[in-house]
């Protein structure tokens, strides 16, 4: 029942409801650098803020730096505990928009991989076609070419040297093309669940929420923006971001308790 309707979200949210503003904008949130300077931004708001109300300023500012560094700390390692690898959405849904990070662009899934579809593989078959018919016209050109030279020559020596000649061309790109399918077929191409990008991005969220309570609850709205991102790039699902934003809640909550138990010790608070 749930997977029926998380495939429901996803291929609303991934396949319909589109156009050509979010196309530019989502995919920049869909890494890890948005997250950064997100806690960075609210580091130095936080920083002027304690400056004008409290004396002890650089107290507060490594506070909040430690519950940041110690929250994001837990939900990275906390998502790679329980987490197993799984097929990214595009590998599985027919029809899913994907973007590929290298190139810059935005593609289609056709085909499901269980199906057999392995773009690499079949841009590796099709190019090794080509290249093989582009081999045998060089090879009837060449051979051509050494015929017309040896009867023109008449000599032994230019017919051997046409021969090593022919002898030294090799295939281009054929190794690079296995690689690529062979990385796709292997899976390193899948990614971890949940995504530790979408973990971290709730608990920074929740850290800020906590020590800043006027930036609540707007500042909710940042993970959601990542979540929305990694769904509409095709790199995760809608139990993707449930269970890494409760791995970020829970990461902020332990380190709470590891300051807390460190105020206990210390004698001193907030």
């Amino acid at each position: 029942m749930f997977s029926s309707l998380e495939d429901i979200i996803f291929e609303f949210f991934n396949m319909y409801l589109r156009n050509s503003a979010f196309d530019l904008v989502l995919p920049v949130f869909e890494s890890s650098l948005p997250v950064f300077l997100v806690a960075v931004v609210f580091l130095v708001i936080f920083a002027v803020y304690c400056k004008k109300k409290y004396g002890d300023m650089i107290y507060r500012v490594f506070l909040f730096m430690g519950m940041l560094g110690l929250s994001a700390f837990f939900a990275h390692y906390g998502s790679h505990f329980f987490a197993f690898e799984r097929p990214r959405p595009y590998q599985e849904i027919a029809g899913t928009m994907y973007y590929d990070s290298k190139d810059k662009t935005w593609l289609q899934a056709q085909y499901a991989v269980s199906e057999g579809y392995h773009p690499f593989e079949q841009q590796t078959e099709a190019d090794k076609n080509g290249l093989a018919e582009k081999e045998m016209s060089e090879e009837d050109v060449q051979k051509d070419a050494l015929a017309e030279t040896a009867q023109a020559a008449n000599g032994q020596n230019d017919v051997l040297q046409a021969e090593d000649s022919e002898k030294q061309v090799e295939p281009p790109l054929r190794m690079d093309l296995n690689a690529l399918r062979i990385k796709w077929i292997d899976g390193s191409s899948k990614k971890l669940f949940p995504s530790s990008v979408i973990s971290i991005s709730m608990a920074i969220a929740f850290v800020i929420a906590l020590l800043m309570a006027k930036t609540s609850p707007y500042i909710y709205l940042f993970p959601l923006l990542i979540g929305w991102s990694q769904i509409y790039t095709g790199s995760a699902y809608l139990s993707d971001l449930l269970v890494g934003w409760c791995v970020g809640l829970l990461s902020v909550v332990a380190a709470w308790l590891c300051f807390a138990f460190f105020f206990k010790l210390t004698g001193k608070y907030i």
